[in-house]
Formats: C-alpha cells, sequence, structure tokens
C-alpha cells in the first residue's frame, strides 16, 4: 500500500502530467493566440514522444527569437515585432523528428473578421504518387493566423500555409481547408474540394487465374463490402492460352473489377465447378449499408482529460464511467477535442450504448478513441434518450501497485449560463506554490475579462482574451495573465458570448500537494446571507439526484436529451 507521502507525491504530479508532452510517434505542437499580433507574446506547447531527451524550437525569426533547446521540452515564448508569416519548427532528441507549423503574424489592431477560406491544387486530376501543391487563397489573407489541411485520405493533417502532398491510393478525397484567426474573431470556416485521384498512365489493371491444364474451374465469389453509391458490377474473365502444360493469364474485361484467382485456393466463400475447354470468371458484389446513427444532443461536458505520461515512470490515465437511469435503452457519443484548437462534433469519438440500468466503463477514456494527450470530452446523447450519469476520474496507473487519482465534475450542457462572473483564489504564497489556468468553451465564442486584485481588492493588473467555440487550454497562469502573480490575489472571471468552464490548480513546490478551484456559475452580484436555505443557481445536484433515485427504481423519471 502506498504512503500517505507517496500517494500525495503522485496525486501532485497529476495537473503537472496534464500539461507534459503526450505519448506519440512523432511530435507535434500547439501556440496560442491562434491569430497573435505583432508586438505580443505566443506561447507554444509541445507534444512529444516519451523518450524524448531535448526539444529544439526554431521559431522562424532567428534575429528576435534565436533557435532554443530546452531538456525539458516545456512551455515556450516568441515575440514577432513584424507582421507576416513565421514557419516554426520543433525538432525532438534523440529522434531528430519534427513538426512544423506556419504561424501568421497580424498586424495589432487587426479588425478584419470575416474571413473566407479557398485554395487552389496544382493539379484537378492527380495520379497516385504525384506531389499536389495547395495554394491557399484565403481572403483577407493578412487575417489568417492558422491554417489546417485534412486530406480525407487518413493522413496527418497538414499547417502549412502552402502545403504539398501525396495520396497514395485511387479514389475520390475531400480536402478541406480550416482557416483561423482566433485574435480578431470567431475562426473555424471552412473551403472543401473533392479531387479523384486516379492511376498512372502506364498502369494497366489485370487478372491472372492459375489452373490445371487439363480441368478449368468456374469461379463465383459472393464478398461484403460497404457500398461506394456504384451500381453492383460484375466482370467477366478469358484466357489467352500460351502451351497445353502452360499457366493461361486472364484479362479483366470493362465492367467488372481487377481480380487475382487461383483455382487450387479460393476465397472463402467462392464455388469451384470444373468445366472443360473453358475458363470463365465471375466475381458479384454484394454490398452491406451501414447504419447511419439517429439525432443527437450534446448533453454536457467532462472539462479535461488526459492519457499522457508523467514523472517517476507514472502514467496519468482518464476513467470515466457512464450509467443509464432510464427505463429505456439509451445511446450517444463521447468526443474529444485536443487542446489547443477549436472542436467539432466530427473530432475522435467512441459511440456508446447503454440497457436500462446498465454501466459501461472505460479505463482510459482517450485509448477509445485512439488518442493520447490532453483536451476536453463532450457527451453526445440520442434525442429522446435518457442522458447518462457520468462519473470521470483521472488517475495514475501504477501497474500491480494500483491507481492513486480523484475524480472531476461533469458539467451538463444545460446548466452553463452564456454570461457569467466569478472568483479564482491565488497562491498563498507564490514562491512556494505554483499555479495553473484551464479553461472549456461552449457552443459559442467567449470574451473574458481577468481582473487581478490584490489583498485590499485593489486592481492591479486587468486583461482581456478572445477563445473560439469548443476550445480547451491549460497554460501557467502567468501565460494566461502576461502578469506575474503576487501574494493572496483573487482573479475575478467576467466572460459573455458563450457557456464557459474554468479552474485553478494550485502544486505546493516543496510537498507536490495539489488541489484545484473551479469557477461557480453566478453574476457579478455577491450572494446575501439570509436564514432562508436558497439553491446553488445550478441545476446539478437535482439532475444528479432525479438520475440515480431513477437508477435505484424509486420512481424519479430520468432526465433525457432534447434538440
Amino acid at each position: 500500500m502506498l504512503s500517505p507521502r507517496t500517494r500525495r507525491l503522485l496525486l501532485a504530479l497529476l495537473f503537472t502530467a496534464l500539461s507534459a508532452p503526450a505519448l506519440a510517434q512523432t511530435p507535434n505542437f500547439v501556440f496560442f493566440p491562434v491569430g497573435p499580433t505583432s508586438g505580443n507574446a505566443v506561447q507554444f506547447f509541445p507534444n512529444a514522444p516519451g523518450s524524448t531527451t531535448r526539444c529544439d524550437w526554431n521559431f522562424g525569426d532567428p534575429v528576435n527569437n534565436p533557435p532554443v533547446q530546452d531538456p525539458t521540452c516545456s512551455q515556450q515564448a516568441a515575440t514577432y515585432p513584424n507582421t507576416g508569416i513565421y514557419t516554426v519548427t520543433l525538432t525532438v532528441q534523440p529522434s531528430g523528428t519534427s513538426m512544423t507549423k506556419d504561424v501568421g503574424v497580424l498586424t495589432t489592431g487587426n479588425t478584419q473578421n470575416a474571413l473566407t477560406p479557398a485554395f487552389t491544387p496544382s493539379t484537378a486530376t492527380p495520379i497516385v504518387g504525384q506531389p499536389v501543391m495547395f495554394s491557399d487563397d484565403t481572403t483577407p489573407a493578412a487575417s489568417v493566423g492558422h491554417w489546417i489541411w485534412d486530406f480525407g485520405d487518413g493522413s496527418s493533417d497538414s499547417y502549412r500555409h502552402d502545403p504539398t502532398h501525396v495520396f497514395q491510393s485511387v479514389g475520390a478525397f475531400t480536402v478541406t481547408l480550416t482557416a483561423e484567426n482566433n485574435a480578431t474573431g470567431e475562426p473555424g470556416p471552412t473551403a472543401t474540394m473533392i479531387l479523384n485521384v486516379g492511376l498512372p498512365p502506364t498502369a494497366t489493371p489485370t487478372a491472372t487465374l492459375t489452373a490445371s491444364p487439363t480441368e478449368t474451374p468456374t469461379i463465383t465469389a459472393t464478398p461484403t463490402e460497404t457500398p461506394t453509391g456504384q451500381p453492383t458490377p460484375t466482370g467477366t474473365t478469358t484466357p489467352t492460352p500460351t502451351s497445353p502444360a502452360g499457366t493461361p493469364t486472364v484479362t479483366a474485361t470493362p465492367g467488372g473489377p481487377t481480380a487475382t484467382a487461383t483455382a487450387i485456393a479460393p476465397s472463402p466463400t467462392a464455388t469451384t465447378t470444373p468445366v472443360i475447354g473453358a475458363v470463365t470468371a465471375t466475381r458479384t458484389r454484394t454490398p452491406t449499408r451501414t447504419p447511419t446513427p439517429g439525432p443527437q444532443s450534446l448533453a454536457g461536458f467532462v472539462p479535461v482529460v488526459g492519457s499522457t505520461p508523467g514523472n517517476f515512470g507514472s502514467f496519468f490515465r482518464t476513467a470515466v464511467q457512464l450509467l443509464n437511469p432510464g427505463g429505456s435503452p439509451t445511446s450517444g457519443r463521447l468526443v474529444y477535442h485536443p487542446q489547443g484548437f477549436s472542436g467539432s462534433p466530427n473530432d475522435p469519438s467512441v459511440s456508446w450504448s447503454l440497457a436500462p440500468g446498465q454501466i459501461l466503463a472505460y479505463d482510459d477514456v482517450l485509448t477509445a478513441v485512439d488518442r493520447h494527450g490532453l483536451g476536453s470530452l463532450d457527451v453526445y446523447v440520442a434525442q429522446g434518450a435518457p442522458i447518462p450519469v457520468v462519473l470521470a476520474r483521472i488517475y495514475d496507473d501504477a501497474g500491480d501497485a494500483g491507481t492513486s487519482g480523484f475524480g472531476e465534475p461533469f458539467y451538463r450542457a444545460s446548466e452553463i449560463p452564456p454570461t457569467g462572473s466569478g472568483y479564482l483564489i491565488g497562491p498563498s504564497d507564490i514562491a512556494r506554490f505554483r499555479y495553473n489556468i484551464g479553461l472549456r468553451t461552449l457552443s459559442a465564442p467567449v470574451t473574458l475579462t481577468a481582473t487581478v486584485r490584490n489583498t485590499a481588492g485593489g486592481v492591479v493588473h486587468t486583461v482581456s482574451r478572445s477563445y473560439p467555440k469548443d476550445f480547451f487550454l491549460q497554460s501557467s497562469v502567468t501565460g494566461f495573465l502576461g502578469f506575474s502573480l503576487a501574494n493572496n490575489q483573487s482573479i475575478q472571471i467576467t466572460y459573455q458570448g458563450g457557456g464557459l468552464i474554468v479552474y485553478g490548480a494550485t502544486v505546493d513546490n516543496i510537498t507536490n500537494d495539489p488541489s484545484a478551484q473551479f469557477l461557480s456559475f453566478g453574476s457579478a452580484a455577491p450572494g446575501i446571507a439570509d436564514a432562508t436555505p436558497r439553491g446553488s443557481g445550478t441545476v446539478r445536484a437535482p439532475l444528479v439526484l432525479a438520475a440515480i433515485l431513477a437508477a435505484l427504481g424509486l420512481g424519479v423519471g430520468a432526465v433525457v436529451a432534447k434538440r
């Protein structure tokens, strides 16, 4: 069993580990703000493999921001005095692998909010293996702070201004450009284009059939495939004999799929009938349509989730349990939004379904969505179905030694107001404690004002920030405020435009004992104590109580997802 001090140490690593480099094969990084302006600091957050011994940064501006070699792979900052597009590269050692992104530095006071993304490929009819250059035509060009290119073929996204991509297979691929300008307005408009990638002109599809010279089979195969919207094709192959003892070569006739078959080893569903003096091969496709899920509603949020290595051989994960409290089945998705990007319902997700009273558990929810790192989680539920009770726990996985961790709140979408104000209390001794700020925006962009007050309540610093919708970020308090906090100072957070979840995390530098405070919802007016008991102003407690009672069969109806 772990000693109390060891347990405190492991728990203390949690919020530090959530900001640590994520387990990955290649490095990555995010930067904030997305659309930086000249003269203001840009924060860079590395995401490197666990075997990394050093992070080498090239900020694309050697005169004003010299390269950095950082053995701790920690957060970096760069200030660009001039506007333009800067190519930033993170290279990790000892592997030497790297990630490159273009950062667009905008003019201070830029108010050109409306971006119209567009792009032009170097060819409209690419072939497999051919480099295709994509030219960004977004307007106004001077307002783009970040580019995200999805080539639709399952490859990694590109973050270059004008990337080059090579398609490795034949097909119709939807290329998507997302142009972002976080500094001056709502980011995330997209432009799409479908490219039909073909084979090189020298490639001639053929089918080869090996058969006995004295006996010729007829082969019929019925594979099951996901439909592509095309009619069911059939094809017939006819041999060209070379000699009585030779192996005939068969060329597919137009209208049929390319195929290779061996008479002595047919496919598992093939039937073979010997026919003397003739060779035919027929392949029939029988499509099986994948059902499309019905409409779903956003039910709530798990503010922060992680699957990331920590110090001393630790590995922090996020466990999620779902309970169906209703009398009818329910289903939905868990959608993961990585740190530093505006999220989408189409982000990586895992589907779930629950019978009445059933519990579903994910020991590591990010593994379930095939991701590592740090971000936030949305819970979607089928419309009209019961909303599950959600229990989230962040823990250190020590293998045979067990786990240690703590739970975090689940927030329903309906209980977070679009505007609000509240206070975070900073450390009592800033030299002894380190302090981080985390936030998650919801379905609309948010503008917030952070006001720092001293112990007497006097204002000592104010800063305003704008964040896109469905955005998660965790940063040091200095990086968040652009200001060094002093002892016993408070941070008043006032926001508008959309819902917001904010938390502050304090860690003791001597004992590594952690604590976290989530910003409570409410108006700017302070509460007044009186003799009459009152609710908290949110509906979480009654909803959770109703869900638990319903699960216990005590006659209280379950909450259901609405449109």
